[in-house]
């Protein structure tokens, strides 16, 4: 009996996401499912069949580390994800969710969110206000990509308290637990921190353990960027470890590096930290971008109480001589534990811009290069965009180091992320937003061997589909969600750089989202099959 399928890929190597060795085999699908996988010839008849003749066939990539929010409304078919193989993101990192906010908090939020895209999003959208209506507005939304929310202490701190510096009242601790409650009963993952940022900065540990608390009530996660990766960075993992311990809740590190050229080959201690957390029954889990540059926006090089009671405060602050010198002398001599120095640790000759919308000839130039053609000083030159571009404005910062890089992605536990921000307007974004997995596979798999094609692969799909109980994704077998990826292992590599940070990847031949193509040789279809996943566990 011939069997009959919507889709068809045969002739190709499944590598199939478990780090097993590839086979070779014939997929079949119907719906959005993979429902057979059968010997070379014996697949036969479909609507659509992909000859995969010379490729490999793995499953859709999970991107663990994005900050879509936005681009998900803004681009719905997330082509910047789609066309290197992201059949799903794992969106509200960094303590940055779009909601839960609040009425009287919604314009400074809109501004905080610009660097990601929120406020290129209409007025209809920010009428929304619960994590619940934001899921909802998606659920309109005709989707290429599959999405999977967390939701953001940061924004829920300033929903309730502004940018304060100070503890939460008993009040507004019980009115942050109601919020992350109601984000994990409308379909939350887990709550995502950003400790290096305003406000999650001034939030003290107990703060944190309290919403993890709530979070680990309906079996989510709790996904950090910790408070530094640089000087202090061992103090923060033993941070992530005591509220993973007093929450009773499995963490997931954000983006792990090892920043600063005084702390490169200090990968070696964190690993073992990890390593040495699961051995006494810790979860821990952690993610990697490939590049010695990392990014962020603008003010988060500030100290953090410059920067309480929000952008337009801050601002005026900065424009007082005495207290831009005062700023100055804090970050030179800095050994301060409670924010990451980052001036001081990669130095303004590394630090470049990449989003300025009222300074569009200083983006791809470092601050050193903007004081020198301007004969200024580089603290002056980065005040004064501070003070115009408040939190409009992006950078790309050079800090790791390349030892590191492959320490890390050769650890087994670790798996990929981008932390890509997209590209909106005239801005050269981080290439990470279009190049990580297609750079995990040509560069590090192919070119230097680092790790296997089979155990990248599993870092991009099995791994965090396990890790976020992604129960359908990750791994090519009969009953799981047919997303689904088909390239050429001979020449699959990114092409973006940070001088070009917007070409697409080459030797991706398909992307298929839940059973429908979803790019065709570097060219997006227009499918719309990416769904609104919601945690199985929550509510």
């Amino acid at each position: 009996m011939t069997s009959k399928f919507d889709l068809i890929i045969k002739n190709g190597r499944i590598i199939d996401g478990t780090g097993n060795p590839w086979y070779n085999a014939d997929i079949g699908v119907v719906g959005g499912g993979i429902t057979a996988i059968l010997p070379r010839g014996d697949a036969g008849k479909a609507e659509q069949v992909i000859d995969a003749s010379g490729m490999v066939v793995s499953p859709g990539f999970i991107d663990t580390h994005s900050h879509d929010d936005a681009y998900v409304i803004i681009d719905p078919q997330c082509s910047q994800k789609v066309l290197q193989g992201v059949t799903t993101t794992v969106m509200g990192n960094c303590g940055f969710s779009l909601t839960p906010i609040t009425d009287g908090r919604c314009s400074e939020w809109k501004k905080a969110s610009s660097l990601m895209g929120g406020n290129l999003l209409d007025d209809d959208f920010w009428s929304l206000r619960s994590f619940a209506q934001y899921l909802e507005k998606l659920d309109t939304v005709q989707l290429g990509i599959n999405v999977v929310p967390l939701v953001g202490h940061g924004t829920i701190r300033v929903a309730v308290m502004g940018f304060e510096d100070r503890a939460p009242t008993e009040s507004e601790m019980t009115a942050m637990k109601t919020m992350t409650t109601e984000a994990m009963q409308a379909g939350a993952f887990g709550l995502s921190t950003g400790l290096i940022y305003v406000p999650a900065n001034y939030a003290k540990t107990e703060e944190v353990i309290e919403l993890a608390r709530v979070a680990a009530q309906f079996g989510g996660l709790y996904a950090t960027h910790m408070r530094s990766e640089g000087d202090h960075e061992m103090e923060a993992i033993q941070e992530v470890l005591k509220i993973a311990r007093a929450a009773d809740i499995a963490v997931h590190i954000a983006h792990h590096k090892v920043a600063g050229r005084k702390n490169w080959g200090n990968s070696k201690l964190t690993l073992q930290a990890f390593s040495d957390a699961r051995r006494d029954g810790l979860t821990v889990s952690w993610d990697q971008y490939p590049y010695r540059a990392g990014g962020t926006m603008l003010p988060a090089a500030l100290p953090p109480h410059i920067q309480a009671e929000g952008a337009e405060a801050y601002a005026k602050k900065l424009q007082d001589p005495a207290i831009r010198n005062k700023i100055k002398q804090e970050i030179e001599s800095a050994d301060n534990r409670s924010w990451e120095n980052l001036i001081k640790g990669a130095g303004f000759e590394n630090i470049f811009i990449s989003v300025a919308p009222r300074h569009p000839d200083f983006v791809g130039k470092s601050i050193a290069a903007i004081a020198e053609t301007h004969s200024r000083d580089p603290y002056d030159i980065y005040f004064d965009l501070v003070v115009e571009e408040q939190m409009e404005a992006g950078i790309i910062i050079f800090m790791m180091g390349d030892e590191d890089i492959e320490r890390i992605l050769k650890d087994p536990g670790t798996m990929i992320g981008s932390d890509g921000v997209p590209s909106f307007g005239n801005s050269k974004p981080h290439p990470r937003m279009t190049g990580t997995f297609p750079r995990i596979l040509g560069r590090y798999a192919r070119d230097k061997g680092v790790i296997t094609l089979e155990d990248a692969i599993r870092k991009m799909t099995s791994l965090p589909a396990q890790t976020f109980r992604l129960h359908k994704k990750g791994i090519v077998r009969p009953g799981m969600d047919a997303d689904l990826v088909v390239f050429d292992p001979q020449t699959i590599i990114d092409k973006s750089t940070f001088e070009d940070p917007l070409q697409s990847p080459e030797g991706i031949g398909w992307v298929i989202v839940n059973g429908e193509i979803a790019a065709e040789k570097g060219t997006i279809t227009g499918a719309t099959s990416g769904k609104v996943m919601r945690s199985c566990l929550n509510g």
